[in-house]
């Protein structure tokens, strides 16, 4: 087994001009010498996958980009980032205005976020196996739509997305049907997060992040991600 060290991804230089941030199948695809076609078979999956193209640097920043990419070694070290936009469910799960302040169901103070109805975060409320398609939560928003179908969730360090729209019952619990799968069991009152929910990558290949120097002083990269999820 490889022994992954995941490290923290320098906020001040996530700064994503464009790209994209999408689930993407793995499946072996034989084909064949003869003919045209192609049986796909074996244990299929959907991992994150990212294109990033970052804004532009200058100064110091270059020099810390340049340092964070060493930190990498190419693939063998991890990191976690999040998809900027989508930093927060659209429905009433995580409703929020703008006069910066915000407590969550667990009582945590959360700057520049206010919570008007629902939470940034939410609980499980029934145990699920690895590999689950659906998981109920509970604190949610009481017979209000909560989730739309794409947006996001955090669970146990993975991201998941939500695979249509979903309604909170009286209680504030919902069964939430998601993409892919569980990676990992989860338990009751496991912490699911849904402010700016993260997953975790490795570079797609080891020449990636490759700084792009112009004089005087600038510069700018790009990174293509594969995820590796926590499965332990």
């Amino acid at each position: 087994m490889v022994d992954f060290t995941t490290i923290g991804f320098p906020g001040d230089l996530l700064r994503i001009s464009s790209g994209s941030f999408r689930l993407r199948p793995f499946q072996t695809s034989p084909g064949s010498i003869y003919s045209g076609f192609v049986r796909a078979y074996g244990s299929m999956q959907m991992r994150w996958t990212a294109e990033c193209e970052m804004a532009g640097f200058a100064g110091a920043d270059n020099n810390a980009w340049d340092a964070f990419i060493a930190r990498l070694e190419g693939q063998v070290n991890l990191f976690e980032v999040s998809d900027p936009l989508h930093d927060l469910p659209r429905g009433a799960g995580a409703g929020y205005a703008p006069d910066n302040t915000a407590v969550t169901i667990t009582g945590v103070s959360i700057p520049g976020v206010s919570i008007v109805e629902g939470a940034t975060s939410c609980l499980v409320k029934t145990a699920a196996a690895r590999y689950a398609r659906t998981i109920i939560m509970k604190g949610l928003a009481a017979d209000e739509v909560v989730f739309r179908g794409g947006d996001y969730f955090g669970l146990d360090g993975n991201l998941y997305m939500v695979s249509g729209d979903v309604t909170a019952d009286e209680n504030g619990d919902a069964r939430v049907p998601f993409k892919w799968r569980l990676w990992k069991p989860a338990a009751v009152d496991d912490v699911v997060q849904l402010l700016n929910p993260t997953a975790r990558f490795q570079l797609a290949s080891a020449d990636q992040g490759t700084l792009r120097r112009t004089a005087p002083d600038f510069g700018s990269a790009g990174l293509s991600l594969i995820e590796v999820p926590y499965t332990s």
